[in-house]
């Protein structure tokens, strides 16, 4: 910056160094976060997993897609916490366990019953995403 002292004018620096360091006190750590960031990150993420569940159905990957849905519900069940005080998460558990029970059967399921459980769990997922 310029510093400018009567007549004379001199180029002048400033540093700032800013130290981290690690909480050693947990719950100072775990105060620091947001609850309702922490929610949204979690249904982000589980939103995401179930994307990727109905792609690998729509593919025929049935098996990939039932492992990707019990991935979902492991992630949210870690998170049970948040999900049990978040009705949007409920929600997200709920779609996640519905397409749980669809994906038994699919590889038996005539065409027209794949594409309805499909649209069906898209437009689901889809509202959660969109907080509709």
């Amino acid at each position: 910056y310029k510093s400018t002292t009567g007549d004379t004018k001199t180029d002048k620096t400033l540093s700032a160094i800013n130290k981290l360091s690690p909480a050693e006190n947990k719950a100072a750590y775990d105060k620091s976060f947001c609850e309702k960031v922490k929610e949204q990150v979690i249904l982000f993420e589980s939103n995401d997993l179930m994307e990727q569940s109905l792609l690998e159905t729509d593919k025929g990957n049935y098996d990939k897609a039932r492992a990707l849905n019990a991935a979902n519900a492991s992630y949210l069940n870690s998170n049970a916490g948040y999900v049990s005080k978040s009705p949007e998460l409920q929600n997200q558990l709920k779609t996640n366990d519905a397409y749980e029970k669809d994906l038994k059967d699919a590889e038996s399921k005539s065409e027209a019953e794949k594409k309805m459980m499909q649209k069906s769990k898209k437009e689901s997922n889809y509202k959660l995403k969109m907080k509709y």
